[in-house]
Protein backbone atom coordinates (compact mmCIF):
# COMPACT_ATOMS: atom_id res chain seq x y z
CA UNK A 1 0.00 0.00 0.00
CA UNK A 2 1.23 3.43 -1.25
CA UNK A 3 2.33 5.45 1.56
CA UNK A 4 -0.31 8.11 2.70
CA UNK A 5 2.23 10.70 3.83
CA UNK A 6 2.89 13.44 0.86
CA UNK A 7 5.78 13.19 -1.20
CA UNK A 8 7.94 15.89 0.66
CA UNK A 9 7.90 16.30 4.60
CA UNK A 10 11.30 17.99 5.40
CA UNK A 11 10.66 20.89 7.53
CA UNK A 12 11.34 23.43 5.04
CA UNK A 13 8.27 22.03 2.83
CA UNK A 14 6.50 21.91 6.45
CA UNK A 15 3.87 24.82 5.82
CA UNK A 16 3.43 23.48 2.15
CA UNK A 17 2.11 20.00 2.69
CA UNK A 18 -1.07 19.53 0.70
CA UNK A 19 -4.18 18.38 2.38
CA UNK A 20 -5.70 17.58 -1.60
CA UNK A 21 -2.50 15.07 -1.77
CA UNK A 22 -2.98 13.52 1.30
CA UNK A 23 -6.54 12.84 0.65
CA UNK A 24 -5.65 11.54 -2.78
CA UNK A 25 -3.24 9.33 -1.29
CA UNK A 26 -5.80 8.11 0.97
CA UNK A 27 -8.03 7.67 -1.59
CA UNK A 28 -5.59 5.22 -3.56
CA UNK A 29 -4.77 3.03 -0.29
CA UNK A 30 -8.31 2.91 0.04
CA UNK A 31 -8.97 1.49 -3.72
CA UNK A 32 -5.52 -0.74 -2.83
CA UNK A 33 -7.21 -2.22 -0.16
CA UNK A 34 -10.16 -3.14 -1.84
CA UNK A 35 -12.46 -0.64 0.04
CA UNK A 36 -14.17 0.16 -2.92
CA UNK A 37 -17.36 1.82 -1.36
CA UNK A 38 -15.30 4.07 0.96
CA UNK A 39 -12.91 4.99 -1.60
CA UNK A 40 -16.09 6.01 -3.95
CA UNK A 41 -17.23 8.24 -1.18
CA UNK A 42 -14.95 10.12 -0.25
CA UNK A 43 -13.65 10.52 -4.12
CA UNK A 44 -17.03 12.23 -3.80
CA UNK A 45 -16.20 14.66 -0.96
CA UNK A 46 -12.86 15.46 -2.54
CA UNK A 47 -14.81 16.12 -5.69
CA UNK A 48 -17.37 18.47 -3.99
CA UNK A 49 -13.69 20.29 -1.86
CA UNK A 50 -11.82 20.91 -5.48
CA UNK A 51 -14.98 22.61 -6.67
CA UNK A 52 -15.58 24.42 -3.94
CA UNK A 53 -11.84 25.81 -4.42
CA UNK A 54 -12.32 26.07 -7.63
CA UNK A 55 -15.30 28.60 -7.29
CA UNK A 56 -14.08 30.16 -3.99
CA UNK A 57 -10.47 30.51 -4.24
CA UNK A 58 -9.82 29.36 -7.94
CA UNK A 59 -7.64 26.44 -7.32
CA UNK A 60 -7.68 22.95 -6.83
CA UNK A 61 -4.82 23.01 -3.85
CA UNK A 62 -5.48 23.49 -0.66
CA UNK A 63 -2.88 23.12 2.45
CA UNK A 64 -3.00 21.47 5.78
CA UNK A 65 -2.09 24.76 7.38
CA UNK A 66 -5.38 26.56 5.45
CA UNK A 67 -8.15 24.42 7.02
CA UNK A 68 -9.64 26.84 9.50
CA UNK A 69 -12.36 27.52 11.11
CA UNK A 70 -13.50 30.22 8.81
CA UNK A 71 -12.68 27.79 6.05
CA UNK A 72 -14.89 25.18 7.46
CA UNK A 73 -17.64 27.82 7.81
CA UNK A 74 -17.70 28.52 4.62
CA UNK A 75 -17.23 25.33 3.11
CA UNK A 76 -20.76 24.71 5.31
CA UNK A 77 -22.29 27.55 3.10
CA UNK A 78 -20.87 26.00 -0.10
CA UNK A 79 -22.82 22.73 0.83
CA UNK A 80 -26.17 24.42 1.58
CA UNK A 81 -25.60 26.59 -2.22
CA UNK A 82 -25.41 23.14 -3.67
CA UNK A 83 -28.55 21.96 -1.47
CA UNK A 84 -26.62 19.10 0.65
CA UNK A 85 -28.90 18.30 3.41
CA UNK A 86 -27.32 18.74 7.09
CA UNK A 87 -26.99 15.05 7.45
CA UNK A 88 -24.65 14.84 4.44
CA UNK A 89 -22.71 17.45 5.18
CA UNK A 90 -22.27 15.94 8.93
CA UNK A 91 -20.71 12.98 6.95
CA UNK A 92 -18.42 14.74 4.93
CA UNK A 93 -17.05 17.15 7.78
CA UNK A 94 -16.44 13.76 9.53
CA UNK A 95 -14.24 12.55 6.47
CA UNK A 96 -12.51 15.87 6.54
CA UNK A 97 -11.48 15.96 10.16
CA UNK A 98 -10.82 11.82 9.91
CA UNK A 99 -7.96 12.83 7.43
CA UNK A 100 -7.12 16.06 9.35
CA UNK A 101 -6.44 13.74 12.14
CA UNK A 102 -4.43 11.33 10.50
CA UNK A 103 -2.66 14.10 9.50
CA UNK A 104 -2.03 15.08 12.75
CA UNK A 105 -1.31 11.43 14.48
CA UNK A 106 1.20 10.75 11.66
CA UNK A 107 3.27 13.14 12.63
CA UNK A 108 2.24 14.88 8.99
CA UNK A 109 1.41 18.05 10.16
CA UNK A 110 1.21 19.93 13.58
CA UNK A 111 -1.36 22.36 13.75
CA UNK A 112 -1.35 25.79 15.92
CA UNK A 113 -4.25 25.98 16.38
CA UNK A 114 -7.10 22.96 15.85
CA UNK A 115 -9.65 24.30 13.61
CA UNK A 116 -12.21 21.12 14.86
CA UNK A 117 -12.10 22.57 18.48
CA UNK A 118 -14.56 24.94 17.56
CA UNK A 119 -16.68 24.04 14.77
CA UNK A 120 -19.62 22.39 15.15
CA UNK A 121 -21.83 21.24 12.27
CA UNK A 122 -24.83 19.57 13.86
CA UNK A 123 -27.26 16.50 12.02
CA UNK A 124 -30.76 18.01 11.48
CA UNK A 125 -33.52 15.95 13.20
CA UNK A 126 -35.65 14.06 10.94
CA UNK A 127 -38.79 15.77 10.26
CA UNK A 128 -41.65 13.02 11.36
CA UNK A 129 -44.87 13.59 9.53
CA UNK A 130 -47.67 12.60 10.88
CA UNK A 131 -50.54 11.13 9.10
CA UNK A 132 -53.67 12.71 8.25
CA UNK A 133 -57.24 11.88 9.67
CA UNK A 134 -58.13 10.63 6.51
CA UNK A 135 -54.66 8.69 5.42
CA UNK A 136 -55.32 7.20 8.64
CA UNK A 137 -58.90 6.46 7.89
CA UNK A 138 -57.32 4.52 4.03
CA UNK A 139 -55.15 2.30 6.77
CA UNK A 140 -58.29 1.07 8.86
CA UNK A 141 -59.87 0.27 5.50
CA UNK A 142 -56.91 -1.35 3.82
CA UNK A 143 -57.56 -5.53 3.30
CA UNK A 144 -54.06 -6.91 2.16
CA UNK A 145 -55.97 -10.39 1.50
CA UNK A 146 -57.98 -8.62 -0.85
CA UNK A 147 -55.24 -8.82 -3.07
CA UNK A 148 -54.62 -12.29 -2.38
CA UNK A 149 -56.31 -13.65 -5.62
CA UNK A 150 -54.56 -11.21 -7.29
CA UNK A 151 -50.84 -12.69 -6.09
CA UNK A 152 -49.66 -8.95 -5.49
CA UNK A 153 -48.56 -10.69 -0.97
CA UNK A 154 -47.73 -13.73 -2.29
CA UNK A 155 -44.22 -15.13 -1.00
CA UNK A 156 -43.68 -17.80 -4.40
Amino acid sequence: IESILPVSNDMNNYNKLSFIQYFNNHIKNLENGKKIADRNKHAVVLGHIKEFLVKSYRTEELLLKDITGDFLQELVYFFEGIKLSKNTQNGYFKKIRHLYYLAIKNNVFTPIKNPFDTFENRTSKPQNKSLTVNEFKGLELFNPYQYIDKNLFSNS
